[in-house]
């Protein structure tokens, strides 16, 4: 019985599979910030309990305060808009 060898795939990812990443990230830096704090999470410290890299991280965020932003509206959808005005 001749066994396959599994081939990764390569390439860009999926739309599932970003929108899985992101969510990953998402879900750290949510954690990290309760536990934590804003001023005391870094987005290395983010990237790590990701597992990914911060240049992952600021492929999909523009920056630390716009991964912020999406953490609340992960807790609570429409929370930001208030903010952001």
């Amino acid at each position: 019985m001749a066994t396959q060898a599994r081939r990764e795939r390569r390439g860009r990812p999926t739309q599932a599979e970003a929108a899985e990443k992101r969510q990953g990230i998402v879900d750290a830096a949510t954690a990290l910030f309760l536990s934590s704090g804003y001023r005391e999470v870094s987005v290395r410290r983010i990237a790590d309990a990701a597992d990914v890299s911060t240049r992952t991280v600021f492929n999909l965020f523009e920056d630390k305060a716009s991964l912020f932003i999406a953490c609340l509206d992960s807790i609570s959808p429409g929370v930001d808009s208030p903010l952001l005005t």
